[in-house]
């Protein structure tokens, strides 16, 4: 899984069309892999006890 560097970023607001597209797709790709691994988490967890628990349940 690539590493997503939050520090290269740019430091101002984005200000062109190109540039809002451009941090669009990059915060789309982000989210899409935070929801890969949650989704692995959760199967994870509710694999090993038969059940999820606590916060995994609820979501």
């Amino acid at each position: 899984m690539q590493d997503f560097d939050l520090s290269t970023a740019p430091a101002h607001r984005p200000t062109t069309r190109a540039e809002c597209v451009a941090l669009i797709k990059r915060m789309n790709m982000v989210a899409d892999k935070l929801v890969e691994q949650f989704t692995g988490i959760f199967q994870a967890c509710a694999a090993g006890s038969g059940q999820p628990r606590g916060d995994a349940a609820r979501v």
